[in-house]
């Protein structure tokens, strides 16, 4: 019986760990789907050091929506001021 709770209690801290890995991906603008995918196939240590390393992504567009690198003036995808 304390193997089944010990299991249920490693997958709550194994999804708890992947759902937090998405959202600092999201909120660093990153691809939240990737990188929770890769937390949960992979390992979610793994996944934050990669994220570390790739670190913040540009801010979108307000015009397309598209990607944009950090500090620039004008959008590569629609060529507007940003």
């Amino acid at each position: 019986m304390l193997d089944i709770f010990s299991g249920f209690f490693s997958l709550f801290w194994w999804i708890l760990f992947t759902a937090l890995i998405a959202f600092w991906a999201h909120k660093w603008n990153r691809s939240a789907l990737g990188y929770g995918l890769a937390a949960f196939f992979l390992s979610s240590l793994l996944t934050a050091i990669v994220l570390l390393i790739v670190g913040r992504g540009g801010p979108p567009c307000p015009h397309c929506g598209g990607k944009t690198v950090v500090g620039a003036s004008v959008c590569k995808n629609c060529g507007r001021a940003i």
